[in-house]
């Protein structure tokens, strides 16, 4: 990144869509829902109190992107918002919860990054997963007074430093003992996490949280637990164990779902019987075994009135002429299936 330079410089949106790229959309749109649910209204579904001089207009506007309303409106969007989603949020699964404290942390950047540039202040950060995270520190030097606060982090966990603060050039090591200062220029700031090996053969990264402060506002940065094994990180191995463990469900629900059909239908073939008939169709009766249906009555339905409940299947099997009005011969069955 160049110093000083906006059209190099990454924005707080390019940041969140990095953090989150491996989450679909859907599951990513109803965290962001929970989120802001959480965080502007209370468990009665309207606004909460701690929001209620808040001005929506801007947050509403990320969420609806075709909000074109006045600040009175975007408070209606919002109470409407707090009271609808009251009633739809759904139960989360183990894999939306793993996916929620992803998002949540990178919702949390993108809130602060916002407030930072009010004051054309821009911190953002890039993470080189499993190991490291970089924050960018950048101002308006012309209109801005930036003043480094602290930096906190557990030190058992990462080591941080710069380069950018020291007129030399030098590795600055940053910790909870780091004096304030005025910042002169743009600056780095690397945090390298100490990876631990397990008896299995990977590297176990600690959860890692690190809070840079400023007289405009703090920043923070999370790097969830990890796990690495060989190339593959342990966030998309479990990411996948949990998806497949979703599908395996689903299999298994429409696996019961079948062998109920399956058994109902058994014991239907179980049951069933069929009761079968001759008829023979014409002016005169045959004898014998074969039943008679004299010349114009309606086939279909004397079947019908024999078979009752039970359903008819009826097959036609000759046609000869004579007499009044020729001859058919058929075979019908009376079929139950209870």
């Amino acid at each position: 990144m160049i110093a000083g330079s906006a059209e190099a410089r990454i924005s707080c949106g390019e940041v969140y869509a990095n953090s989150v790229r491996n989450i679909s959309i859907e599951t990513r749109l109803a965290i962001e829902k929970d989120f802001l649910f959480n965080n502007h209204c209370s468990a009665s579904g309207e606004i909460s109190q701690s929001s209620s001089g808040f001005d929506f207009t801007a947050t509403v506007k990320a969420i609806d992107v075709g909000f074109g309303g006045s600040q009175s409106d975007a408070r209606q969007w919002m109470q409407s918002f707090c009271k609808e989603h009251l009633q739809t949020r759904d139960r989360q699964n183990e894999l939306f919860r793993f996916d929620n404290t992803v998002v949540v942390d990178a919702l949390n950047s993108l809130n602060q990054c916002r407030a930072l540039e009010i004051n054309e202040t821009y911190i953002t950060h890039v993470l080189v997963e499993p190991r490291a995270a970089i924050l960018t520190v950048d101002f308006n030097r012309d209109k801005t007074n930036l003043r480094f606060r602290g930096i906190t982090y557990d030190t058992a966990v990462a080591d941080c430093w710069t380069t950018g603060l020291t007129d030399s050039g030098e590795n600055l090591r940053l910790d909870n003992t780091t004096k304030e200062f005025d910042v002169k220029r743009s600056f780095s700031v690397i945090c390298e996490r100490k990876g631990t090996p397990t008896k299995e053969g990977s590297t176990k990264f600690e959860r890692f949280v690190v809070g840079l402060d400023t007289n405009h506002g703090p920043y923070t940065v999370t790097m969830p637990l990890e796990e690495l094994a060989g190339f593959d990180l342990g966030s998309e191995y479990k990411r996948n164990v949990l998806a497949l463990g979703g599908e395996i469900q689903q299999l298994q629900s429409d696996k019961s779902s079948l062998t109920s059909a399956v058994n109902s239908l058994e014991n239907r073939i179980a049951n069933a019987s069929a009761e079968l008939h001759l008829i023979r169709t014409g002016e005169h009766p045959m004898g014998s075994y074969w039943e008679h249906l004299r010349c114009k009555r309606d086939l279909n339905d004397y079947v019908a009135k024999v078979c009752g409940t039970r359903k008819p299947q009826l097959r036609h099997l000759l046609t000869h002429g004579g007499n009044e009005c020729g001859y058919g011969y058929y075979i019908y069955a009376c079929v139950s299936t209870d």
